[in-house]
């Protein structure tokens, strides 16, 4: 492109075609708008109810919009520009009511996948109707009402699963119990055998058959060291020194024991 000057002394735009030849261009066409973000931001998502405090925080992409309050909860409001990089991400994943922002539904669908936390774009949410912007907030208290009512159900089934194990560990501590004092009492009947045999300690197969829990869920609760007196006992039924000691449960002896120390 290359500027002539006409007789008034203004710059006139020419493209210049190497088959057509010289293309006078309107100024106009030239025009470049630089659109501020923070402002945009600010502008858009007010309409959304949202309490603005725009501010960068991870770059180039990443943006935090302010709060909001909605379906009873207060959210942090987050927009992504371009592409999600592996900071923002991060960033994004430290807010548990976090609301993802993007600006087009191709954007959204690129994004999706990458991260757990909700996103919406504003080319589905916005509407121009050639006078104002509108917005529909119910779009997306729909859908933050869904979401909210699958966690309330996930954490009422997490105490579920957890006095499940308990019932589970209290079952199986009972068993191991009966299971040493039955080998205590074959030691005691056999002491004066020249070679006593040695009683068999149940595998876990045969645990599972006994208390009616599944064999994974017994080997993940004698993993567990938070589990001691349960991890004490089986040990003790593969020792027939410790069978023979044995005069009642795992923490009554220790209590015992460091009386007498």
């Amino acid at each position: 492109m290359t500027y002539l000057v006409d007789a008034e002394g203004n710059d006139i735009p020419f493209l210049c075609c190497p088959e057509c030849g010289p293309y006078q261009l309107d100024p106009v066409q030239l025009q470049r708008w630089q659109i501020s973000t923070s402002r945009a931001l600010k502008f858009l998502f007010e309409l959304m109810q949202v309490r603005t405090e725009i501010a960068q925080v991870v770059e180039p992409c990443l943006w935090s919009v302010g709060k909001a309050r909605w379906q009873g909860r207060s959210r942090t409001i987050l927009f992504v520009v371009g592409n999600l990089s592996a900071a923002a991400a991060e960033h994004v994943s430290r807010y548990r009511q976090a609301v993802l922002f993007v600006a087009s539904t191709r954007c959204r669908q690129r994004i999706e996948g990458t991260i757990d936390t909700l996103m919406f774009d504003l080319e589905s949410l916005l509407d121009y109707d050639g006078e104002a912007i509108r917005f529909d907030l119910r779009d997306v208290e729909d859908v933050l009402l869904e979401r909210d009512q699958i966690q309330k159900a996930q954490s009422e089934e997490k105490p579920r699963q957890r006095d499940l194990a308990g019932r589970n560990i209290e079952r199986l501590k009972k068993e191991l119990i009966q299971l040493v004092m039955g080998a205590r009492d074959h030691y005691q009947a056999t002491k004066y055998v020249s070679t006593p045999r040695k009683y068999p300690r149940p595998n876990q197969k045969a645990l599972a058959e006994m208390t009616g829990i599944s064999r994974s869920s017994i080997c993940r609760y004698l993993r567990d060291e938070a589990n001691t007196e349960l991890r004490e006992l089986w040990a003790t039924l593969d020792d027939p020194e410790k069978i023979l000691r044995y005069s009642g449960p795992i923490r009554f002896q220790e209590q015992e024991e460091d009386e007498e120390e």
